[in-house]
């Protein structure tokens, strides 16, 4: 099809395709767009001219993910310009409602994920300490399965969730290093029970060319697989489950895999194909539902592997079986250990000598936080809201406070606040401990006061990872992630030239700064720790930028008290930053 577009007095040909892009292109990038457009209807001989309205429309962060539109006759049907105009008021109306009910879907999400982590937050907290009591072979192959599932119950709300995301297009691809036969295991130990119940035989082949260690979101394909393996399991009644993953393509260190669940079930018609993917839609329905589920797993998966950089499709008989086919984009990582030391995992986290106050309402996710803390080393205080650890704070100094955010009588954002103005500058790092798990939400609890934030239900690993961070002196001097992220838009020498950069920076900054305490030139002090703390954020360097900043806003209310010893801690990180620096130049 071909258009007649009247612009400046004459009428232009446009290609459907280039043309129609450009203008949403236009919307989706604020723009209100309006013009005149010759369409040669299906059923009809005559062109008929076309007056379309493109408006953005914006979610609560105010920014563009979506376009609605508005198509009009221009013909003697329309009596005057003014119609016009009272259709394109009408268009902004629903653009509101459209926006509205965003937020509104939002909001109801946010509450949602409150509702149900906190309960399964105490599930998981319990099933991970009751792993680290003795229990026999069967007891702890059992408890695998409950861990793998309430894992997966949570991958599945947080894929719910970021439905949102995907519609505002902001879902983000994690990656981290996966170790593929890793992946195989826990595929295989989520499935294998319900496979053996239907007397199924299930399996997963990796071929021999796909490396040992990929880099790739381990959680979102574990998601992908959960949901083709799950409608496999719910479609077969007898005969065989394959899961098979290949090399497709591979150039240097990228790579394209394809991944393969094929079953013998009840197949698919023809017809069906199309709808297979789509929201909400599920082939069987019948009113008797014979297969159950929301209908939500396909769409989530082919949204996801579209993030990926890859493709799906379905091949199927009908009465004999499918195979469900994906692929993916990963890269082989350089520098992965090969000597038998199993990747992604640490030595356990020892924080003798920390002090952290837990402040949550909840008794059972109280005494979960207290039990994983202690187990770790940690001297723990524990408060059940917000007025108990102002209480508390009054007599007794921690390292650290783990601060719920929803709690009755005084929330966690108010109670932050409170903190802050009773202990002032020596307020110890808080952190934000919620269920709360919307799109934006870490963002806007580091605004509040906080200075990081975990969401429930907590992982015991990552959770001392970063209670450690904070709460040990020597520990949270350098944030790989950030550091892995600037690798990713430059290159390691990059980052390796930036940190020595900073070294020499840092070093004269604080001599200098140390030198002006005895003059007291607090203005270049000021100067020197706004440059330091700018440079070392950016860097992920968080703990001498956090000092920096508390010394920083110390000095600007002329407090001058402490400023001795809190350079003295300042100096103390500096110098184990370079401890820490050089290690990361040695790998």
């Amino acid at each position: 099809a071909r258009f007649g577009v009247f612009e400046d007095d004459k009428a232009t040909f446009y290609p459907e395709k280039e043309f129609w892009q450009r203008k949403y292109a236009n919307a989706l990038e604020g723009y209100s767009v309006s013009f005149e457009v010759q369409i040669l209807e299906i059923e009809s001989e005559d062109p008929v001219w076309k007056e379309i309205f493109l408006n953005p429309i914006y979610n609560e962060h105010g920014e563009v993910n979506g376009v609605i539109g508005m198509a009009v006759e221009s013909s003697e049907k329309m009596n005057s310009r003014f119609e016009l105009y009272e259709m394109n008021d009408e268009l902004e109306t629903a653009k509101g409602l459209a926006e509205n009910s965003l937020k509104v879907k939002e909001k109801f999400l946010a509450n949602m994920s409150h509702e149900i982590r906190t309960p399964l937050n105490g599930i998981i907290g319990m099933l991970n300490l009751i792993d680290e009591t003795p229990l026999d072979e069967v007891l702890k192959t059992r408890l695998s399965a409950i861990k793998s599932s309430s894992r997966l119950l949570l991958n599945i709300l947080n894929d719910l969730l970021d439905l949102s995301k995907i519609e505002s297009g902001k879902m983000a691809i994690k990656y981290g290093p996966v170790l593929v036969k890793e992946l195989r295991n826990k595929v295989i130990l989520l499935f294998d029970q319900a496979a053996s119940e239907k007397q199924l035989e299930l399996s997963f082949q990796v071929d021999p060319k796909v490396p040992e260690v990929i880099m790739a979101d381990e959680v979102k394909l574990l998601e992908i697989f959960s949901n083709l393996v799950s409608n496999a399991l719910k479609f077969t009644e007898s005969g065989v489950i394959q899961i098979t993953i290949k090399v497709k393509s591979r150039k240097g260190d990228d790579l394209t895999l394809l991944a393969r669940v094929s079953d013998t079930g009840i197949g698919i018609r023809e017809e069906d194909k199309e709808k297979l993917f789509d929201s909400f839609v599920q082939i069987d329905d019948t009113e008797s539902k014979l297969y159950k589920g929301a209908g939500l797993g396909l769409t989530i998966s082919r949204e996801l592997i579209g993030l990926m950089g890859g493709q799906t499709g379905v091949d199927s008989t009908y009465g004999k079986g499918s195979t469900f086919w994906f692929t993916f984009n990963a890269w082989e990582p350089k520098a992965v250990a090969k000597n038998g030391k199993t990747v992604g995992k640490s030595e356990p986290v020892n924080l003798i000598g920390a002090k952290v106050m837990v402040v949550e309402d909840n008794e059972i996710n109280r005494n979960i936080t207290r039990d994983i803390l202690k187990k770790a080393g940690a001297e723990v205080l524990v408060a059940d809201g917000g007025k108990t650890a102002l209480g508390m704070l009054k007599s007794s100094e921690v390292d650290l406070i783990l601060m719920d955010i929803q709690m009755p009588e005084m929330d966690g954002v108010v109670a932050a606040k409170k903190i802050h103005n009773q202990l002032g500058l020596s307020t110890p790092p808080i952190i934000a401990i919620t269920a709360y798990a919307a799109t934006g939400d870490k963002a806007s609890f580091l605004k509040k006061g906080f200075n990081d934030y975990i969401a429930k239900p907590l992982q015991p690993d990552l959770f001392l990872k970063k209670v450690s961070f904070w709460a040990i002196p020597s520990q949270g001097i350098i944030d790989e992630e950030v550091l892995h992220g600037l690798e990713k838009y430059g290159d390691r020498q990059m980052v390796i030239e930036a940190l020595e950069k900073f070294e020499d920076e840092a070093s004269t900054q604080i001599l200098s700064s140390l030198k002006d305490i005895k003059s007291k030139k607090y203005k270049n002090i000021l100067q020197n720790l706004h440059s330091l703390r700018g440079n070392a954020g950016t860097l992920g360097i968080k703990k001498l930028a956090y000092l920096a900043e508390k010394i920083e806003n110390k000095i600007k209310i002329d407090d001058f008290s402490e400023l001795d010893n809190n350079f003295r801690a300042l100096n103390f990180a500096f110098e184990t930053f370079k401890n820490h620096l050089s290690r990361y130049l040695n790998r």
